[in-house]
């Protein structure tokens, strides 16, 4: 659960974006940087489930690939609100867990980046990769 520093943020932040989809200026750019400013481990997991999620799984199977599509119904494609979504994918790490090695080991190798989310300190690790990823979009 949510520290409740990190839920009025993510109200702000929420609202900004209601705002700017109100007057047609939304930029999810700017509304996954400012996701990040929150939670570094649920803005990257969320950026990575996000992009090309289905090509991934086709190299995948059995276990692994039922778990990330289970992933992308809960986290992407579900009637969720944002916050309900960064919520749940902080429990991403944790999930991860129960799966059988060969399953992580295929889901490392699709989504590089889950592996920060699960060993040593996430938030660091997730804070240089999502430094990356923004320093090299326009």
């Amino acid at each position: 659960m949510l520290s409740a520093k990190a839920r009025k943020a993510f109200r702000t932040v929420r609202g900004i974006k209601n705002s700017q989809m109100r007057t047609g200026n939304f930029s999810a750019f700017d509304f996954h940087r400012n996701l990040y400013k929150i939670s570094p481990e649920a803005a990257l997991c969320y950026l990575e489930m996000s992009y090309s999620i289905d090509d991934r799984v086709k190299k995948m199977d059995g276990e692994a690939a039922d778990f990330v599509r289970l992933m992308k119904a809960i986290y992407i494609d579900g009637p969720w609100s944002a916050y309900e979504r960064l919520s749940r994918v902080n429990e991403v790490p944790h999930a991860l867990k129960s799966l059988s090695d060969t399953a992580r080991s295929q889901i490392y190798k699709a989504f590089p980046n889950f592996k920060t989310l699960s060993n040593g300190n996430p938030r660091d690790q997730s804070a240089r990769l999502m430094r990356e990823i923004y320093s090299n979009r326009g």
